[in-house]
């Protein structure tokens, strides 16, 4: 009976303290204290731990606060990071910087980045649901509708929280439009010469396999969906050349392979769309082998290895070739192949490349400017993103941006004003194109190939 007696009591004794505030040192504890400590003599220790035992702690909750040995303070968890309560900063830090796309595709993966905080600092994430997350990166996986909105980004250092930057993401309104179908016969993406005269993009001959010749062109007309054949060109074969354009309403194709594994020569042909027929030009100063995807009213030299970088200019009137300018000393985007070349109407870019030749690096990034009208002022631009090297199908200008299809399926935009590679919405299905034009402000882009014709529209 005694032992019922005690057990009870402690019992009842339970229930009182759990009830009721409860005051160590003090016989009357605050009210809005669920525990009280009072001492004049004493402290409150609370669980010391190095940061290695501060990490192991498996699911922390919110509120659990330690003292950390590494630090020398007390560090409370606010349900996503820990945070030191020593608060050595006198003043609010700045604002970090959110790196990111700006527009999203639904069901592609996207990646945000924060920079400008300084060494050791936290980053802290808020998403467009009120989420938070720590770490340098946020990764989105298969991007939807609720990864639209604001994201806010600031950082925890020396115990305080900087201000805030923010980034508002929408859903990309660019569009893929199928197109008529190349109605030619099947062959490799690239090594085929192109150009545009009006509405109508012109190719002409390229490479299938090592013993088929190919000399047809076509020609598709962006305005009314059509294709059309042109005059043979009028050598038996014709590949890896360079197609050219000069606003006169005239194409012509310099250099490339007069048969499949033929050596590099250097003739140079004119194409009249009034007559449809192909005139011989002055060939061109040495042999060439597709120095650029497609040039407007440029080209240049180079066989993979060995290309001094000149850079030619034709003149039409007196059928005369003119080296204007060689690109600067220690750039390599003239060796190899899979260069690329587009105008703004003030500079002419050149830039990437590749190259499988043993002199060679696999995958060139640079990009640089040159003045159209004079050939100088070669100026440095942002490189190409490497997962996006080699550029597989010439960048289109459309409006202040440059558009082109990268090896990893994407389309990347160029913004000439910022001097930016922005990675846009991936390229459909089935398909990987290695000709592209602009018309009427969207970028038309083939797949010689698959046949598969498409437009995007920004």
């Amino acid at each position: 009976m005694q032992s019922l007696s005690k057990g009870a009591f402690l019992f009842l004794a339970g229930i009182i303290l759990y009830a009721q505030n409860v005051g160590i040192g003090t016989p009357t504890p605050d009210a809005s204290a669920i525990l009280e400590l009072n001492a004049t003599d004493k402290g409150l220790l609370v669980p010391r731990l190095t940061t290695a035992q501060r990490n192991a702690i498996a699911a922390p909750a919110e509120g659990l606060i330690i003292y950390n040995l590494d630090t020398k303070c007390l560090e409370v968890y606010s349900g996503t990071m820990w945070v030191n309560l020593c608060q050595t900063c006198t003043s609010t830090p700045p604002p970090p910087n959110i790196n990111g796309p700006t527009e999203i595709c639904f069901g592609e993966n996207y990646a945000f980045w924060g920079s400008g905080a300084p060494s050791g600092a936290i980053y802290v994430w808020t998403t467009p649901s009120g989420a938070t997350y720590t770490g340098d990166t946020l990764k989105i996986i298969n991007a939807s509708s609720a990864d639209t909105g604001w994201y806010y980004l600031r950082y925890y250092w020396n115990g305080c929280y900087s201000l805030i930057d923010s980034l508002h993401v929408i859903e990309s309104q660019a569009t893929w439009t199928a197109m008529a179908p190349f109605p030619g016969t099947d062959r490799a993406q690239w090594y085929t010469p192109y150009f545009v005269i009006g509405s109508r993009l012109y190719i002409v001959g390229g490479w299938r396999d090592a013993t088929t010749n190919l000399n047809d062109c076509w020609y598709y007309d962006m305005a009314t969906n059509t294709w059309s054949p042109c005059a043979n060109y009028p050598l038996a074969h014709i590949s890896h050349a360079t197609g050219l354009s000069y606003g006169n309403g005239k194409g012509y194709v310099v250099g490339g392979r007069a048969s499949p594994t033929g050596t590099y020569i250097s003739n140079a042909y004119v194409y009249d769309p009034g007559t449809n027929t192909w005139s011989p030009i002055a060939n061109f100063p040495r042999t060439i082998g597709s120095t650029f995807r497609s040039a407007t009213t440029w080209t240049g030299l180079g066989l993979p290895c060995g290309s001094d970088g000149i850079l030619y200019r034709y003149n039409t009137l007196s059928n005369i070739w003119t080296a204007m300018t060689t690109y600067p000393a220690g750039g390599t985007p003239y060796d190899g192949s899979f260069r690329f070349t587009f105008e703004d109407g003030t500079y002419v870019y050149i830039g990437g490349g590749h190259s499988n030749c043993p002199c060679c690096s696999p995958k060139y990034l640079e990009m640089r400017r040159f003045a159209k009208a004079t050939g100088g002022g070669w100026q440095l631009r942002a490189s190409v993103p490497a997962s996006a090297a080699p550029i597989i199908a010439n960048p289109v200008y459309i409006n202040g941006k440059a558009y082109a299809v990268g090896s990893d399926y994407y389309l990347w935009e160029y913004d000439i004003a910022t001097d930016t590679w922005n990675r846009k919405c991936s390229v459909p299905a089935g398909f990987l194109p290695g000709i592209s034009a602009a018309y009427n402000n969207e970028a038309f882009f083939i797949d010689l190939k698959s046949k598969l014709v498409y437009k995007y529209t920004p």
